[in-house]
């Protein structure tokens, strides 16, 4: 009988590994495109920006390579101290993010709105009068800087009010000034 080569196990796993993160970014890839397909991409776009990548890849990291260098008992200290520090990494990454909202609406009264946002988000609001480019109507635009923890919070409030709102984000904002940030 042929003896295994005690890294076997070892190099299989690290293939495991490997395979299964390609399957899940497959499967990502797919799904995505099948939204995209049925209209249903912004839905699914909100829920995948909630999935945070970096706990997938520590675990392939930790389990592909400390199998190799490591005992098991150590693989597994490894790996929960990796999840946990990519979990908390990402969550304070994403919550230092500052992104400019603004919110282009034809409804005519927007106290609502407005006290919703600042309410649930507690940040102020600018209001602006507007005139539609197309249509020559009038309309009113709302700016916010809010956390990127905050947009799925701030479009769903938006979208109870207006479903027909136009919705702009914008990243890499600067602000100097009077602008609280918060730790969730």
């Amino acid at each position: 009988m042929r003896k295994l080569h005690p890294y076997s196990l070892r190099y299989a796993l690290l293939g495991i590994s490997t395979v299964s993160c390609l399957f899940i970014m497959s499967v990502i890839a797919l799904v995505s495109t099948l939204a995209c397909k049925s209209g249903q991409a912004e839905a699914f776009l909100a829920t995948l920006r909630r999935v945070p990548v970096s706990p997938y890849t520590a675990m392939r990291n930790t389990v592909g390579i400390c199998l190799l260098l490591f005992d098991v008992p150590t693989v597994i200290y490894s790996l929960i101290y990796s999840v946990i520090s990519s979990l908390m990494c990402d969550h304070m990454h994403v919550q230092n993010i500052n992104v400019q909202v603004m919110i282009i609406t034809k409804m005519e009264d927007l106290t609502g709105l407005e006290i919703e946002l600042m309410g649930k988000t507690h940040h102020g609001l600018t209001q602006w009068n507007a005139i539609g480019g197309y249509t020559r109507s009038d309309a009113h635009v709302l700016v916010t800087i809010i956390s990127k923890y905050e947009i799925s919070q701030v479009t769903s409030i938006v979208r109870e009010f207006d479903p027909h709102a136009f919705i702009m984000i914008n990243e890499g904002v600067n602000i100097n000034g009077n602008y609280l940030k918060k730790l969730y």
